[in-house]
């Protein structure tokens, strides 16, 4: 009866503090917690919240906010549940992550999570990666005064070279900025041979300039290594006699 009372929207918030006051909010797994924050009504989730839920009836309920679609409910619902207290920090990573991921509609949450003790160099610096691999530049700014190592824009290079669309011109304005934000070495030379072996000027041209004098020729020797057993590992022409 509480969980279904939870989940059921404003009418029934009297009941749920009524139901509260008999029953647990971490009963049946947390489901109180969880239903208010399906039913998407901010009066329901306080109830639950204020009966002083369990950190697994917690990050439960936060995950479930994860999967709500809406940006301002679910910027809604981030502020009730640190108000409460209780959250930690992978659950606060967990949410700048997945706020990265979704452009401009994401970058009040990740302003939010960011100045509530959320970090985009943990969890490896997924925040980053995620905001980079969807081209999303001006999230990458958001993220960017609270990252104070270049690691995470070195690995956000990595994992966006991975995938073709790199090359684009969206690609190659965000591969610009981890550029000019600290990944280099490694990344970067390997960033090079891959736009060198794809005839990809664009990238060439913009990556030679990151690569350390003194590395640029053993770079470019790798790139023709590469390129020669690429060519000996394709099948011969056929030839058609006449």
């Amino acid at each position: 009866m509480l969980a279904s009372s939870a989940g059921s929207g404003p009418d029934w918030v009297m009941l749920t503090t009524m139901l509260l006051k008999r029953s647990s909010v971490d009963s049946r797994h947390g489901k109180p917690l969880t239903g208010a924050v399906s039913s998407l009504c901010l009066e329901q989730i306080r109830v639950p919240l204020a009966s002083r839920p369990s950190p697994h009836t917690l990050a439960a309920s936060w995950a479930e906010i994860l999967a709500v679609s809406d940006d301002e409910f679910r910027l809604a619902a981030f502020k009730e549940f640190l108000l409460a207290g209780g959250v930690n920090s992978p659950e606060l990573d967990k949410a700048l992550v997945s706020a990265a991921t979704r452009g401009r509609p994401g970058h009040p949450i990740c302003g939010f999570l960011v100045d509530n003790g959320a970090s985009p160099e943990r969890l490896g610096g997924a925040a980053v990666v995620a905001a980079s691999k969807s081209f999303h530049v001006d999230t990458l700014e958001i993220l960017d005064p609270f990252t104070t190592s270049a690691a995470p824009f070195a690995a956000a290079l990595d994992a966006g070279t991975q995938d073709v669309r790199w090359l684009t011109p969206e690609g190659l304005e965000t591969t610009q900025y981890l550029l000019e934000h600290g990944a280099s070495d490694r990344d970067v030379n390997s960033a090079f041979c891959k736009a060198a072996r794809l005839h990809e000027r664009d990238g060439v041209e913009l990556l030679i300039s990151y690569i350390a004098p003194d590395a640029l020729e053993g770079v470019a020797s790798l790139v023709l290594v590469r390129l020669a057993r690429s060519r000996q590992q394709q099948p011969p022409a056929c030839q058609v006699s006449v």
